[in-house]
């Protein structure tokens, strides 16, 4: 199932601040064994990948609004 780029910035943003906070609040724990330690890279990995889909669609965005602002302007002229 496919959402928009809107709903999947929301999504990737929220899912990425809450795990970063569950591992912060937990990292005593997270880090007392060695299995343990192995989620810990996993979880890492799954919050990279979200903030990279995060910081993909502000990229796609911005890049949106700059080429707006130049066709705005290139207009009054």
């Amino acid at each position: 199932m496919a959402v928009s780029t809107g709903m999947s910035f929301l999504i990737s943003t929220l899912l990425a601040l809450s795990l970063f906070s569950v591992m912060q609040l937990n990292s005593k724990w997270l880090t007392s064994s060695s299995v343990l330690v192995i989620g810990t890279g996993f979880l890492g990995s799954v919050l990279f990948t979200l903030s990279l889909t995060v910081s993909f669609i502000v990229y796609k965005f911005s890049k949106y609004l700059y080429n707006q602002s130049i066709t705005h302007l290139t207009c009054l002229q």
